[in-house]
């Protein structure tokens, strides 16, 4: 049975970590190119750190978790190409609205520890029906009634929403309880290089000439801010044993 504080939390995680952002983030890519919404977007596990760090006893700012993201956001950069630069700071409102989508991601990721308890599939079906009803009272706008989908398109949204969302929040929620939210928001780093190795894969693509440079500044920062991670988890099993000891 759900607490209310339970579904205030789940409310948050929903929210936060899965409606709002999907509208900020596809309002922005109207006015934004690709490369700086994706650089923007690459922020989520600085902001995880910070978030988790007022939020979490067990997870704090270091000095080798932040240099392993800023290792990885590098990689980031390199992989969309340096001139995404300098598309950063034009369309300040749609820049926001990608920046505002990476802290409401980082945010949804920290708060799963105060839901901890709960068993993975009902947290999983909590946050979905939360933020399935924020999503739809917007969708109320568009009339979906009055929609026809073809049953290729059933087909495919029930696809998403069973393994794309269902089974991959179970999997992301057990990690984040496994591995703390900062170790998890390091998937972010991930996308950009499966994005181009379904490219090549998929559609024949030549990745950029840099995309193997970009690759290893990504991977090198993933390793430096798991190696602070395990310093941390190790520091703190020490401390609770030594707590224990104590008592």
């Amino acid at each position: 049975m759900l607490t209310a504080r339970d579904w205030g939390f789940c409310t948050i995680i929903g929210v936060s970590g899965t409606s709002a952002p999907f509208f900020l983030i596809h309002w922005a890519e109207l006015h934004v190119e690709s490369g700086p919404a994706a650089i923007l977007m690459a922020m989520v596990p600085l902001f995880t750190i910070i978030l988790a760090h007022f939020i979490s006893v067990n997870e704090k700012i270091t000095a080798t978790k932040v240099g392993g993201i800023l290792v990885g956001l590098a990689g980031i950069v390199v992989l969309m190409g340096l001139d995404s630069l300098t598309g950063l700071g034009d369309r300040l409102w749609a820049q926001l609205a990608a920046t505002s989508a990476a802290l409401l991601y980082a945010l949804g990721n920290a708060s799963v520890r105060f839901v901890g308890h709960l068993p993975m599939s009902l947290l999983g079906a909590a946050v979905m029906t939360c933020a399935t009803v924020f999503a739809g009272g917007f969708a109320l706008v568009e009339a979906p009634w009055s929609i026809q989908p073809s049953w290729g398109s059933i087909i495919a949204m029930a696809s998403s929403s069973l393994i794309g969302t269902a089974a991959g929040y179970y999997v992301f929620f057990y990690l984040i309880l496994a591995t703390g939210p900062t170790f998890v928001a390091l998937n972010n780093y991930i996308i950009p290089i499966l994005g181009v190795v379904w490219g090549v894969v998929f559609l024949a693509e030549e990745p950029a000439s840099m995309a193997l440079a970009a690759l290893m500044l990504i991977l090198a920062g993933i390793t430096i801010t798991n190696s602070g991670l395990r310093r941390e988890r190790r520091l703190n099993a020490v401390l609770d044993r030594h707590e224990d000891r104590s008592r």
